[in-house]
């Protein structure tokens, strides 16, 4: 009984020794700039998945006004230029705007629908049940 016990001690410690030394050796690494931006990105992430599954509509105006922010950045800053829209990194960013108020467009319907404010008759009066 007493080996028994004196083994998991002597395990005990030497884990709480190498995890000591990783923790030493990595807090450079552990508190730059970089790995605590990454933290803080995903807190605001997982905070913001919490607020999109408790308030669509609200979610939805603001992830479309963030996709228009995003497809429209890339040619507010500079002098507008045709070839712009060539440049990938450009074009990228117009896409993944276009794609973020496609999906808030569709966050702010199902928002709607749950709060039982129905689009149906106004989309019928504008022509949009011929889909």
């Amino acid at each position: 009984m007493k080996d028994k016990i004196k083994s998991i001690s002597i395990a005990i410690i030497i884990i709480i020794a190498l995890l000591a030394f990783t923790i030493y050796t990595m807090y450079e690494i552990l508190t730059s700039p970089k790995i605590l931006t990454l933290v803080f990105i995903f807190i605001i992430a997982v905070m913001l998945f919490f607020v999109k599954h408790k308030r669509k509509i609200t979610f939805g105006v603001f992830e479309l006004l963030l996709g228009i922010i995003c497809a429209i950045n890339p040619y507010i800053s500079k002098h507008f230029d045709i070839n712009l829209l060539v440049d990938t990194d450009n074009l990228l960013l117009t896409i993944a705007g276009i794609f973020m108020m496609i999906q808030a467009f569709e966050n702010i319907i199902k928002g709607m629908n749950a709060k039982k404010i129905m689009l149906s008759k106004y989309l019928r009066k504008w022509g949009f049940d011929k889909w």
